[in-house]
């Protein structure tokens, strides 16, 4: 069972607060296995004040992820907002995992300008239980090319069930501009790569895959949101 916890941001080792800057109040971090949010209030921005920008640099279990989250601001004068931000940790989250970090607070001008630092955050916060999976998720061209490594002999796809023979025939056909050739190929290797070991929460991009090439009615657009998460998937950038 996934434990969550909840731990409250040290206060920081730097503090400078201009004329125009805001303050972050009571932050906090909630992770999963799958990102850090980070919560918390701001107070106190003046209207010449557009912004907050928040650099973070985060170690997650020894790898470091870092980037920015700008912040508008949309009141003048002295109030308080509610602030809430949801950082994705695209690394490999197996087993036990410890997170910890420094966040940057700087007041900015317009957007990734980062003005004057105005505070520094240190936090530190674990989640247990994480899922491990054994396989990295592998593309339409890997399968068409290693039948030997297939997990199934058989594969449904858009309501019919499919032999191996005639999936490995679509995979090996010209793409061209048909788009339910270009799911196709990206279903079948989902379904390949989940079967294998792979992490299953694309299920339900398979799903809807599966669905949209049952139906008369899924236009190409639709179709094409669905390819390019499958394809983000099967290229595995996520899988270390």
């Amino acid at each position: 069972m996934k434990k969550v916890l909840c731990i409250m941001f040290i206060v920081a080792f730097v503090y400078a607060m201009p004329a125009y800057a805001g303050k972050y109040l009571t932050l906090t971090t909630e992770a999963d296995c799958n990102g850090l949010t980070i919560k918390g209030t701001i107070c106190g921005v003046y209207s010449h004040h557009p912004g907050n920008l928040l650099v973070y640099t985060i170690n997650v279990n020894g790898e470091i992820i870092t980037g920015e989250i700008w912040e508008k601001i949309d009141f003048d004068g002295w109030a308080c907002l509610p602030v809430s931000f949801y950082i994705p940790l695209n690394v490999e989250m197996c087993g036990d995992v410890h997170i910890s970090g420094i966040i940057e607070y700087y007041g900015s001008y317009e957007e990734f300008d980062r003005g004057d630092i105005c505070e520094t955050y240190e936090f530190e916060t674990f989640v247990s239980d994480c899922p491990c999976y054994s396989f990295c998720p592998r593309t339409p061209g890997y399968w068409k090319n290693h039948p030997k490594a297939w997990p199934v002999d058989s594969i449904a796809i858009g309501g019919k069930t499919l032999t191996k023979k005639q999936a490995m025939f679509i995979l090996w056909c010209p793409v061209k501009s048909r788009k339910n050739i270009i799911l196709m190929k990206h279903l079948i290797a989902a379904i390949l790569n989940v079967a294998s070991g792979s992490d299953p929460s694309i299920n339900d991009v398979i799903d809807q895959a599966n669905e949209c090439l049952a139906s008369c009615f899924c236009d190409k657009d639709y179709k094409e949101e669905l390819k390019n998460m499958l394809d983000v998937y099967n290229n595995g950038e996520d899988c270390h």
